[in-house]
């Protein structure tokens, strides 16, 4: 294929130049049944990971075996490439922390050596890249991992380059950092395409290098993203829920990525409804829409030949919502086993399910949720920005805003654009004076009271927060109590912080064994998923979660393989506020996922009031409560 700089050749200082070597093969889809090098004499796949099977869990065994039956239909040599087999994109459902990536790094090595052309592409969530390095590196894994990601403008991104690419980049009299990029990422898809190996990239890198961009035309930029989406021969979405809404431009993209050879990791696959749930499923499994066709609207699948995909599709998601989800939905119970049952048969054989208490080698785990009452100036505050406006049946995102970060500390509220609208300038001017309080609000003092304890039992604790404020507000408060500073005894991440900077604080928060780091705050929008940060045993979720989701994958951070003490849980919710109605909502979901997960009907996870606690930190708390903040304390099932 060729490669020209012809859109080049009328600026200063730059040549038309060619690069007309045949790296590039277009025929690769074509091409799709590779040679079994290393297997052939050998029986099984098993015999090109002779040093990474002992470390495999039963589970990922089992899974390992479920990948190679999908996607080459056998685990043994002379089973592969049978065409009476069906082979297509499968979904590894494992609860999180359950070491997808140690499996799918597994699955590459012997996939490889099976099928060498298939230049596998992996796309994962910004904070997973990191993940992603050292788990290549930690298991000492020899096949070359390229990752497509640049720091910042500041950042360093080449390194080796190829020389014609380099002889490119040189006719650039003063190269602009983004030329640099572009002929690194061109350098890195050589490689990739030249010699066995693996493209790593974050989903936002994917979608920036592939949209069209009408305004703007770069035939370089035009090539890169007619690679991305021409030539992987197998696609693994990492975390890969999260691309599921209709109208994301991304999962629009992705859904065209010409391989039906994919891999879709997610341990909540199943998310807020069943809409979104047929989306993730036909992001791993694109012929899942003809499925659903014959087997839910036979009728009308007729009639839907010849018109758009996204015609079909739309029909396919209907029927599956209205005959599989509102059935699991109902109030009914046995017609909500009728629809898992058609669920189970719809997606039997490309799900591989895995529920994580099954772990034998993990140390326990202790989820409470704390209802808190809101101390006099909080409610009074509340008791404001919840009064129903006229006209108006639900909270505006400005009045959910001010709930849940007031819930946390009322000067919190002088943070937001709203609180003009809402608080008059002598209601503001009182809220400041309880700004150096940590007492003043309900779940900023149950974080400072929970510090101190944990710190003396030398435990650390992870904050998980959504708002940048909060954040900014906790990091003040606690070097105001204990002295603790920024970067030493307290760390942050965030989604503004580049790689290098997130992975220096994880590995910070991990690697402290001289009992230095106390408290890590984090963002659970940017940081909860994909990330290990087992360095600690303390997990607090400040704020309620609509999406029971992002609950679970947060505690996953701290729960997962390589955790070495008891975790414990402390779900904050303010009581009598709109935040008790998220959290029957997060219920209400995380009841519907894990019937969708078991593929049967479960009760209700019973969540019983707790009255013998069995934390010592948490009874200590309690004892101590003589205000009555403490208004319900429920321990998860």
């Amino acid at each position: 294929m060729q490669f020209n700089g012809n859109d080049y050749k009328d600026r200063p200082g730059c040549s038309n130049i060619c690069l007309d070597d045949d790296i590039l093969d277009p025929s690769l889809l074509a091409n799709l049944a590779p040679e079994l090098s290393e297997l052939k004499n050998s029986g099984s796949v098993w015999s090109a990971i002779s040093d990474l099977d002992p470390k495999l869990l039963p589970h990922q065994r089992k899974a390992l075996d479920f990948l190679w039956k999908n996607l080459a239909g056998s685990i043994q040599v002379e089973g592969m490439d049978n065409s009476n087999v069906s082979t297509g994109g499968c979904v590894i459902a494992h609860t999180p922390g359950s070491g997808k990536t140690l499996l799918l790094i597994s699955f590459l090595v012997s996939y490889m050596k099976a099928h060498p052309r298939s230049r596998p592409l992996v796309l994962t969530p910004k904070a997973a890249i990191h993940t992603w390095k050292r788990e290549f590196e930690k298991w000492g894994i020899s096949l070359p991992l390229h990752v497509f990601h640049h720091a910042n403008r500041s950042g360093k991104p080449l390194g080796a380059m190829d020389s014609k690419l380099r002889s490119l980049l040189n006719n650039f009299h003063r190269p602009t950092w983004t030329n640099m990029r572009l002929m690194d990422s061109l350098d890195k898809l050589f490689k990739w395409h030249a010699h066995p190996s693996v493209l790593l990239m974050t989903y936002s890198s994917f979608l920036g290098m592939t949209k069209q961009d009408s305004k703007v035309r770069n035939r370089y930029r035009e090539f890169i993203a007619e690679v991305l989406m021409n030539n992987p021969g197998l696609l693994i979405l990492d975390e890969g829920h999260n691309p599921r809404s209709n109208k994301s431009k991304l999962r629009k993209l992705l859904m065209k990525v010409k391989t039906e050879f994919r891999i879709l990791l997610s341990g909540t696959a199943f998310q807020n409804n069943f809409e979104e749930y047929f989306n993730t499923l036909c992001l791993a499994r694109p012929r899942f829409i003809g499925d659903i066709m014959s087997e839910l609207v036979p009728e009308r699948k007729r009639e839907t030949v010849g018109r758009r995909a996204k015609h079909q599709e739309a029909v396919a998601r209907r029927a599956f919502v209205e005959k599989v989800g509102q059935k699991i939905e109902s109030d009914n119970k046995h017609i909500r086993s009728d629809g898992i049952s058609l669920l189970n048969k719809l997606t039997r054989g490309f799900i591989d399910s895995f529920e994580g208490a099954k772990l034998i080698n993990l140390p326990g785990i202790h989820v409470y949720t704390v209802f808190m009452k809101p101390t006099d100036i909080q409610e009074e505050m509340l008791a404001k920005v919840t009064m129903p406006k006229l006209g108006s049946s639900r909270f505006p995102l400005e009045v959910e805003l001010l709930i849940t970060i007031g819930s946390i500390h009322p000067w919190l509220i002088k943070t937001t654009k709203a609180v003009s609208t809402f608080f008059s300038p002598a209601e503001v001017k009182k809220v400041e004076r309880y700004k150096r309080d940590f007492a003043a609000g309900c779940k900023a003092k149950f974080v400072i009271d929970l510090l101190h304890k944990s710190s003396f039992r030398g435990e650390r604790v992870l904050i998980f927060c959504h708002n940048v404020s909060p954040i900014t507000f906790l990091v003040k408060l606690i070097e105001m109590v204990f002295g603790w500073r920024l970067g030493e005894e307290v760390l942050v991440l965030q989604g503004d912080q580049e790689l290098p900077v997130r992975s220096d604080v994880m590995d910070k928060f991990n690697g402290d064994s001289a009992g230095k780091r106390k408290v890590l705050i984090a963002s659970t929008t940017a940081c909860a998923e994909g990330i290990s940060l087992t360095g600690a045993s303390r997990l607090v979720m400040l704020d309620s979660e609509w999406n029971h989701s992002k609950t679970r994958q947060a505690i996953a951070r701290a729960f997962r393989r390589g955790q070495e003490r008891t975790v414990y849980v402390y779900l904050l919710v303010a009581s009598g506020t709109w935040e008790e109605e998220k959290y029957n909502s997060n219920r209400r979901k995380a009841w519907m996922s894990k019937m969708v997960f078991l593929g049967r009907y479960v009760d209700d996870s019973s969540q019983n009031r707790v009255t013998d606690i069995d934390d010592e930190v948490l009874k200590e708390l309690a004892d101590e409560d003589h205000t009555g903040t403490f208004h319900m304390i429920v321990k998860q099932d």
